[in-house]
């Protein structure tokens, strides 16, 4: 019997504005409650995620760089282009442990050069025309003979 009369005292007080256990003059100044509902057993559809401005569909080029000795590479220049062009049209550069990645365009192949101070340049060329990009790239640079390193 008492769970029948809980949500219709709840339903009173809310509507009236009344406060349980407040004395009169406190309750005054007191705004109205709002009683949370139960929600209802169908629920509206979800939105569909949107995805957020500046991302892009594409191609993830991702690895590490190492040094001749297997350690990694921090602060190495990655310059990424098209094949078929001439111009540079990204660039990254790893973190502390030498990994780096970077999201471009599907369907093209690219360059990646690879630069860093006392170490001889890299190129690669990574086809992007299939495929999620979930492959690794792996430079091991070798030094310039006589140069010194980072």
């Amino acid at each position: 019997m008492v769970w029948r009369v809980l949500p219709v005292l709840a339903w009173l007080v809310a509507s009236e504005g009344l406060a349980v256990g407040v004395p009169a003059e406190r309750a005054v100044a007191l705004p109205r409650l709002r009683v949370a509902l139960p929600l209802p057993k169908s629920r509206p559809p979800t939105q569909q995620h949107k995805k957020p401005s500046g991302y892009m569909e594409g191609f993830l080029l991702k690895g590490t760089v190492f040094t001749e000795q297997g350690f990694s590479l921090p602060e190495a220049e990655l310059r990424i282009r098209r094949a078929s062009e001439k111009k540079v049209r990204w660039s990254v550069r790893t973190d502390r442990r030498g990994e780096f990645a970077i999201r471009v365009p599907k369907g093209a192949e690219y360059n990646i050069s690879v630069r860093a101070r006392g170490y001889q340049e890299q190129t690669r060329t990574v086809d992007a025309k299939a495929g999620e990009g979930d492959d690794v790239i792996i430079f091991r640079m070798s030094q310039i003979a006589g140069g010194k390193s980072k």
